[in-house]
């Protein structure tokens, strides 16, 4: 929802606290969404990082990203 009414800072202040519980740094989606968020931002390079951990935790969440 945040990233649909364009609430980036909300995105990443969202991820920040689930990356520091114990855990939270294995968790795709966070990566996910904090990609999309510096996309929308127009960062690619950030965007492209994010999106990479994220891929690297989930293989198969290429397949659901590039269709």
């Amino acid at each position: 929802a945040y990233l649909a009414n364009g609430r980036t800072e909300d995105v990443f202040t969202l991820s920040d606290a689930i990356l520091s519980t114990e855990g939270g740094q294995n968790v795709e989606e966070t990566y996910l969404y904090r990609s999309q968020a510096y996309a929308l931002l127009g960062d690619d390079t950030a965007a492209a990082a994010a999106l990479a951990i994220a891929q690297e935790l989930n293989p198969n969440l290429e397949t659901a990203v590039s269709d």
